[in-house]
């Protein structure tokens, strides 16, 4: 992928290349597994090449008004199901296998198969469920059946579905259950010596406080990404190109080509085998790099433009010093080694637009 975009390891689905990502940069196969370091050398090295060639786009390009975004805010207060879900997903942690009849409060393991007269409904088979009774997590009723159960214990009971159940084979109809219990565990309830002697909090209300705050950083942190991602789709889509210079989209096919055909040889497949895989045919394949150069060539017009007006650029001194912590940042060992699988220009190209998103994501309002 490319240092401009960190996807977390996982590459996305063919049909989602078209989206645009948080910084902009085109989504992958979902079958790909690519490195961290493997990412960063991919389409921003695009964003660049004529960003700093001095090649003008003043006739050939709208921008767009940058400076005049509009966002919806997003909600960043945890919610009570949230800090509820999170505290008794800890608790569970601490679980106990028990070999008593099951009751509320426990997590019982349990497997299901069903029929309708007298046919077996193969979606209703179940090798192994959880359900944490009282909760009602599993299928509203199922926890009245499971209390008092013990471990191998089976039971069949008639269920009856809802006429707008998600199952199409048993909407609206009384099924016949058949469930065993393979194991009950007794989960420790939240007091204040269980906090303190596990989680090393001094009572409930102060780790509650902690896992509220948890949640809202999280969801503070996702909501800046999706705001960065926004505005730039938005600067992006409003942006007119009405002539692309032959040598930018060679420059941009030829980049994501060579990423293409190393992501093949990385997971040691033939190139026909790899088309085959993810394109089907040569010919979707040479349609689909088209797009992507298309898109990629269009990211770096905006970059050169924005960062034109707006008189960005580094002395050796400051560019060395985010140099530094860009390799810091994506976990290399040195800028040598961040150079090595990065050329120069690429590196500057990702600097770049984070100053860029930071002039944007300054004049961005919120309703």
């Amino acid at each position: 992928m490319g240092i401009m975009y960190r996807m977390g390891g996982v590459v996305h689905n063919v049909k989602k290349i078209e989206r645009s990502a948080n910084h902009s940069q085109i989504r992958i196969m979902e079958k790909f597994k690519i490195t961290k370091k493997a990412k960063i050398a991919m389409a921003a090295a695009c964003a660049v090449i004529a960003a700093f060639g001095g090649i003008s786009f003043a006739q050939r390009t709208t921008l767009a008004d940058y400076k005049n975004i509009t966002l919806k805010k997003e909600k960043t207060t945890a919610k009570k199901s949230e800090i509820d879900s999170y505290i008794q997903q800890t608790q569970q942690q601490y679980q106990k296998e028990v070999k008593r009849a099951a009751k509320k409060g426990d997590v019982v393991i349990f497997s299901r198969s069903g029929t309708c007269k007298n046919k077996i409904i193969n979606e209703l088979h179940m090798a192994s469920a959880q359900a944490i009774l009282g909760k009602d997590q599993f299928k509203k009723g199922y926890d009245k059946q499971l209390i008092g159960m013990k471990p191998g214990q089976n039971k069949t009971f008639n269920y009856t579905y809802g006429k707008k159940d998600t199952s199409d084979h048993c909407a609206g109809k009384t099924v016949k259950v058949s469930i065993t219990v393979k194991n009950v565990y007794e989960v420790p309830k939240l007091t204040d010596s269980f906090v303190k002697k596990n989680l090393m909090y001094d009572n409930v209300a102060a780790y509650k406080k902690y896992v509220k705050n948890m949640i809202e950083t999280q969801k503070k942190k996702e909501a800046k990404s999706y705001y960065e991602e926004t505005a730039w789709n938005k600067v992006m889509n409003g942006t007119t190109v009405r002539k692309y210079p032959k040598s930018i989209m060679k420059e941009c096919t030829d980049q994501l080509d060579k990423f293409y055909r190393s992501s093949a040889k990385n997971q040691g497949m033939k190139w026909s085998a790899f088309i085959k895989n993810y394109f089907k045919t040569e010919a979707k394949y040479k349609s689909q790099l088209k797009k992507q150069a298309k898109k990629q060539a269009k990211e770096r017009i905006v970059i050169q433009k924005i960062a034109k007006k707006e008189g960005i650029s580094y002395t050796d001194k400051e560019y060395k010093k985010r140099e530094k912590k860009l390799a810091e940042n994506f976990g290399y060992q040195s800028v040598k080694n961040l150079e090595k699988n990065n050329d120069k220009s690429t590196i500057k190209a990702y600097i770049m637009k984070q100053d860029i998103l930071k002039i944007i994501m300054k004049n961005v309002k919120y309703k």
